[in-house]
């Protein structure tokens, strides 16, 4: 339903702009930029505020009240607390999101999904260069760890390959697209993460059987992922080492899956609280990967409205 904003819509579209290209550059930023649209968003028309929540907003503010009622009921309240301060621009950004990409028109949310994708060309190629440099051991971006970036990269190239093929407006738009879908696609395969490497994999296939793509395109796509990707573990082969001598050696997935069933039945109900992870998880020494920041469901709203557009 389309709704409208009491402010100018430049401001809120410049500012989703300003959020998604400054994801994983700097975190300053990001809050300063989400802080902002959500200051917005509180002073909107309540009428307003009702047409915009829809099926997305109720299913999040279940998750909300379930959030709260486990800081009521957790075994560290002294940590669990942090919620309150810590989510609450996560929690307001989601609501906000959702008022500001039914206030915008079509064409602006298209341009939005644009700045998104390249802008994850840009911090895929970020962590592609500390990868080849050596600065760490999985590509990764200045304000998150591995999974992080690669989950954004991975949301990322899903906006891509669902960008529309008749694009006149951008110059070269096409062969833009070919070369930073590659350079995403090295991001995630750099960072390690299996499962996600996976996931893209079939993204770019069902981008090809859907037409998103055409065969060349598809091609280049791997021929260019394949050579960046070789070059890279060339330069960086440390944890890919590891992985050919220890083959059998447990990945943070496969620890978090063995530590989450050894506490599976403890409190089955009410868990220990939120942020409590490093409390109560019996391996969480042997992990490698930071805490995923807030953000991951905000960003699938971006693959959920690429999908629709023409």
């Amino acid at each position: 339903m389309k709704v409208t904003s009491r402010f100018n819509s430049n401001i809120s579209y410049f500012l989703i702009i300003a959020v998604v290209v400054s994801f994983l550059l700097s975190l300053a930023l990001l809050q300063l930029f989400a802080g902002v649209l959500c200051l917005l968003w509180i002073f909107e028309k309540w009428n307003e505020k009702k047409n915009a929540f829809d099926i997305f907003s109720k299913v999040f503010l279940i998750y909300l009240v379930v959030r709260l009622a486990a800081l009521v009921f957790s075994e560290f309240p002294e940590v669990s607390v942090q919620i309150l301060y810590k989510e609450i621009l996560f929690f307001l950004c989601f609501f906000s999101f959702s008022f500001y990409l039914k206030a915008l028109d079509v064409e602006k949310i298209k341009t939005i999904v644009y700045y998104f994708s390249f802008a994850s060309a840009v911090i895929a190629l970020i962590g592609i260069v500390r990868f080849n440099l050596s600065i760490v051991e999985r590509a990764e971006s200045f304000s998150s760890g591995y999974s992080t970036f690669s989950s954004y990269l991975l949301t990322g190239l899903g906006c891509m390959l669902a960008l529309a093929e008749n694009v006149k407006k951008i110059k070269y738009f096409q062969l833009l697209r070919i070369f930073a879908a590659a350079i995403i696609l090295v991001g995630i395969v750099t960072s390690l993460g299996r499962t996600n490497a996976v996931i893209a994999a079939a993204m770019l296939i069902a981008s090809l059987l859907l037409k998103r793509m055409k065969l060349l395109q598809f091609i280049y796509i791997i021929l260019i992922a394949a050579a960046l990707s070789y070059l890279s573990f060339q330069n960086n082969s440390i944890q890919i080492n590891q992985r050919i001598e220890a083959p059998t050696q447990l990945s943070d997935r496969d620890i978090i899956y063995k530590g989450a069933g050894e506490i599976l039945f403890t409190h089955p109900l009410l868990g220990y609280g939120p942020k409590t992870f490093s409390e109560i998880f019996p391996h969480r020494e042997s992990l490698r990967i930071k805490e995923l920041e807030a953000g991951t469901m905000i960003c699938s709203k971006f693959i959920l409205k690429a999908v629709y557009l023409d």
